[in-house]
């Protein structure tokens, strides 16, 4: 039954049974027959076929909806059951965008492997929106972001603040009438940016600059467009992107400015083909922190991940990543 139920909400979250068949390694023939069976078991059709792409029924919707307890309190009791074993098997996945993945989630995986070698640590990257989907669809034991989490099915631990930065090309002329508040890589790198006597620039000024943001329900894409709105303008934007290290990486090439934070900066070698500005709207500031969906049974391997990123990340300096 919970085979077949697994089966029937994989063709639910990918509104396909082709995509579902190849998600499952069986093919869309025996994916086909394994639905039709439950829909002939409870009676009723669960997926509408005559749309593109397929939708629910409402007989679906119901199921789909017991389906999802199920499969949770499934997932909860394994996690239980391999907290029996005392750490020494199980596993666990962490997510992350390219950025954490790359450079914060390393040094505390190996952390946890050292420690606990038995369990197997698997890692999703992904942008922000497309891993808060895949967690309510329970693969996902935490995640790591920067920003805030408006669902409020989500708990957060925060571990450490990010400053939010105003990257422009070198070459761009707006600069020469901005020598005052520029900065340097190397500025970011010594944190002198956090000192007080570092004039914050005036925003307005790039209201006529053509701008590379994220998308549309990304943290930072929705704090850089209400800090420009907040300096009195509305952010013109030439292309819209998924990963902060990609919209820094096309500032650098000249493509607009940009929003990223000073953890990125400081990761990167470098930057002569930029020039940083600090802002001084209060939303500039932001959290770092891991993610987990609220009411998920909070397992050991979980729990002793989140106090290995504490230590790594803020409370131990000689390890710290800043």
């Amino acid at each position: 039954m919970l085979q077949e139920m697994a089966y029937v909400y994989e063709v639910y979250r990918e509104r396909s049974f082709s995509k579902a068949a190849k998600n499952l390694y069986i093919s869309q023939p025996a994916l086909s027959t394994y639905v039709k069976r439950v829909e002939n078991q409870i009676g009723q059709k669960i997926f509408d076929r005559n749309v593109t792409p397929i939708e629910l029924t409402e007989a679906g919707r119901a199921y789909i909806d017991t389906a999802e307890k199920i499969l949770t309190d499934e997932k909860d009791l394994i996690r239980y059951l391999n907290d029996l074993s005392d750490m020494k098997t199980g596993t666990i996945t962490i997510g992350g965008t390219h950025f954490y993945s790359s450079y914060l989630l390393p040094p505390i995986i190996k952390e946890f492997k050292r420690r606990f070698p038995g369990i197997q640590v698997q890692v999703v990257e992904g942008d922000s929106v497309s891993l808060y989907e895949r967690i309510k669809e329970h693969p996902i034991d935490l995640i790591m972001d920067g920003g805030t989490v408006k669902e409020s099915a989500y708990e957060m631990v925060p571990f450490i603040e990010e400053t939010v930065l105003l990257c422009v090309p070198q070459e761009n002329p707006i600069n020469q009438k901005l020598r005052k508040y520029q900065m340097t890589a190397k500025d970011i790198h010594e944190n002198r940016y956090q000192l007080s006597k570092m004039p914050a620039v005036p925003l307005k000024c790039f209201s006529e600059e053509l701008f590379v943001l994220m998308k549309p329900g990304h943290d930072l894409y929705a704090r850089g467009v209400e800090i420009c709105e907040e300096a009195g303008f509305v952010p013109r934007s030439s292309m819209r992107l998924s990963q902060m290290m990609t919209a820094y990486n096309f500032c650098s090439q000249g493509l607009g400015v940009t929003f990223a934070t000073d953890l990125l900066v400081k990761m990167q070698p470098g930057n002569s083909h930029l020039v940083f500005y600090r802002i001084g709207d209060p939303r500039s500031k932001r959290p770092v922190f891991l993610a987990y969906r609220k009411g998920a049974y909070m397992t050991k391997s979980m729990a002793s991940f989140i106090d290995i990123a504490r230590k790594q990340l803020f409370l131990d300096p000689q390890q710290s990543l800043l």
